[in-house]
């Protein structure tokens, strides 16, 4: 607990010191925030883990803590990311935090804060929520429920940094049938004219087929995906496997467009994996389908864990018709959404 030592240094002080931290929290629990941006929804989101840890935990220095925080920038004040160093943290656990504290303060100075206020608010208040938990060690559910909550915000940030130039050159689009792809209309044409002409090809059926799901909203490879990938990665580094086809999709709960780019940055997440174990990038073709495929019909604006996935074919389809991924991929984006963080 970050300041413990310092609060035991000060019992000297006994009650003075116990009503004071007493007194930060219960001004905290009746704090009264308003607004929209990234100071106002960052004192919530350190309200919200001031009263977990007083009323749940009995954690009184960390509920002292956050409740500084949530009383600083409830005052437009807004605090920093906790420092690693600050927490006794298990040696195998700083290099993750460490470079997920800089990616966090890397997109916060980037506008992080200002693009997207309620995801970069819970983005830092989780990765305090992470540190903290990490420290006591003992609540594995809230450590990884911290972490992911984290991570999920985090990747709002990523999505929207996704443009022509940071998808790899590498990565082009196989496309199998005219209106596969839900497109910006100012591609719309070159995009159906390469699908028209793919679509006369002859069609191999793959070898074999992986799947990889993804939680709502996320491009986070999990422990289970990574199972996956390892299998299927096995398989695709044997040379008798001449293509690895990569198709992305997103259920219909977003805007079409950001599908489309969520889509992307899940069949990217799954393209530097199999990279990683081996697979030969030559062999790899990348399309992002958003939710034009689904697997299971919904209404639109609906969740559906069966349609956020990745497939990966072995000996994909024998297409030969490319186009540029700038050429098929769009701008908007759709709202974000408050994640439960602990409970």
């Amino acid at each position: 607990m970050r300041n413990l030592l310092a609060l035991g240094a000060m019992a000297v002080l006994g009650g003075l010191v116990l009503s004071a931290c007493t007194n930060n929290i219960e001004t905290t629990r009746n704090l009264t925030v308003a607004g929209e941006g990234f100071s106002p929804h960052l004192a919530q989101n350190y309200r919200e883990l001031t009263l977990f840890e007083a009323d749940k935990m009995y954690d009184w220095p960390d509920a002292w803590l956050f409740a500084d925080k949530a009383l600083a920038a409830s005052r437009g004040a807004v605090p920093t990311p906790e420092q690693i160093a600050d927490w006794r943290i298990p040696e195998s656990q700083i290099p993750p935090l460490t470079t997920a504290r800089a990616e966090l303060v890397s997109a916060i100075d980037a506008g992080f804060a200002r693009q997207i206020p309620v995801q970069a608010a819970l983005a830092q208040s989780s990765f305090d929520c992470w540190i903290e938990q990490l420290e006591e060690g003992w609540q594995l559910g809230h450590i990884e429920n911290c972490r992911s909550a984290f991570e999920t915000a985090l990747e709002k940030w990523r999505v929207r940094q996704i443009t022509s130039e940071t998808i790899p050159a590498a990565a082009l689009l196989p496309l199998e049938t005219a209106g596969s792809l839900k497109i910006s209309e100012q591609h719309q044409s070159t995009c159906t004219a390469v699908s028209q002409a793919a679509s006369d090809s002859p069609v191999d059926t793959p070898l074999q087929r992986f799947r990889v799901q993804f939680t709502h909203d996320s491009a986070v490879l999990d422990g289970a995906a990574n199972e996956i990938l390892d299998a299927g990665a096995a398989l695709a580094r044997d040379t008798a496997i001449e293509e690895v086809f990569v198709q992305g999709h997103a259920d219909r709960s977003g805007l079409s467009e950001h599908n489309l780019r969520l889509s992307m940055r899940r069949a990217l997440a799954v393209w530097e994996q199999l990279i990683a174990r081996g697979v030969s990038p030559h062999k790899i073709w990348i399309g992002p389908r958003g939710e034009a495929m689904p697997e299971t019909e919904t209404a639109d604006g609906e969740k559906n864990a069966d349609n956020r996935r990745v497939l990966i074919f072995l000996k994909a389809p024998s297409i030969k018709e490319l186009v540029s991924a700038e050429d098929c991929t769009g701008t908007a984006h759709d709202a974000v959404h408050m994640t439960d963080v602990i409970s």
